[in-house]
């Protein structure tokens, strides 16, 4: 349900109606951004150990899409009796779905009740949780530590937490609840449709009612894998299109630009992955590798070649 808002948003941006979205060439200093895959109406990311992405699929009901290693095979994926797809998780231990390498699937049904389901590695799709009025409009889903199952559930302001048996609630917030992101420590952290980011412990305590606030209404967030993105927060203001990164108390800084509506998430190569739902694209975002003492050795050596022709002329 939620991508349907982020379309209507980006519509109306497009007709110029409001100004909140921003659809500008995405730009992120000292990154190489570079179309990744086509994709219709692409929603949530979930990658696959083996490097395939799962797609989530904005449309109702749809199947979703598997984008092969490397970004090149683009194909749909499950049946189209899913309903409002846009959340997917790869399930690589079966945790929720009971069979290692199952994709789930999330959305709400017109009739105020959400599911979750499975779409098997045979592409079976089979019902996990609902449809149910407990829950209604699940936007992300995460593994913790540990393993346990995570999801925020704006229609009905909740965490819903799961280890492999019924879903519970996990913590209630006085505000949709949007995205999630759990960091080293186990500590969760989700954004709100009022624009702030909370933190709990892995008990469901609150433990920072304001990481960060001033954020627009769908705020996504992933922690970095290492690497040139470091281990920090991301927060992707969707409704703003802007990337920001924060460190471990709370300080943020704008690193990015420029982007439509969607998810993002980070792959195993390193690279950060966008689903860009204006554009019906994924977004590979990769650092400029700085140039290596031997490949200005040979940038100098044909400079004074260049050089030395020219003296002759």
């Amino acid at each position: 349900m939620r991508w349907l808002v982020l379309r209507a948003i980006a519509f109306a941006t497009l007709l110029g109606v409001g100004n909140e979205l921003v659809l500008a060439e995405p730009i992120v200093p000292g990154f190489n951004v570079e179309v990744y895959a086509h994709v219709d109406l692409p929603g949530g990311l979930s990658f696959a150990p083996n490097g395939d992405l799962y797609v989530g699929n904005s449309d109702t009901p749809a199947k979703i899409r598997r984008v092969l290693r490397g970004g090149a095979q683009v194909a749909e994926y499950g049946n189209a009796t899913l309903r409002d797809p846009d959340s997917v998780l790869f399930d690589p231990v079966g945790t929720v779905s009971g069979e290692p390498g199952a994709v789930l699937v999330a959305g709400g049904w017109e009739t105020y009740m959400g599911h979750i389901s499975a779409v098997l590695p045979d592409e079976t799709v089979v019902a996990v949780f609902g449809p149910s009025g407990e829950f209604f409009n699940i936007n992300d889903m995460k593994f913790d530590q540990t393993g346990r199952f995570l999801a925020t559930d704006a229609g009905m302001n909740q965490v819903l937490e799961c280890s492999g048996g019924a879903l519970e609630v996990f913590a209630t917030l006085p505000t949709p609840a949007q995205s999630l992101a759990i960091d080293a420590g186990n500590n969760i952290f989700v954004s709100g449709y009022d624009g702030t980011i909370r933190v709990y412990d892995s008990f469901g305590n609150l433990t920072n009612g304001a990481f960060a606030t001033g954020f627009g209404l769908i705020p996504r967030l992933e922690f970095g894998p290492g690497g040139a993105f470091g281990e920090d927060l991301y927060v992707l203001d969707v409704q703003a299109g802007r990337l920001f990164r924060y460190d471990s108390i709370g300080n943020g800084v704008q690193v990015g630009s420029g982007f439509s509506g969607g998810d993002f998430c980070f792959g195993s190569d390193g690279a950060l992955y966008k689903s860009e739902l204006a554009d019906n694209q994924i977004l590979r975002i990769t650092v400029i590798p700085e140039p290596s003492i031997l490949m200005l050795l040979s940038i100098g050596a044909v400079g004074l070649l260049l050089y030395a022709v020219g003296r002759r002329k």
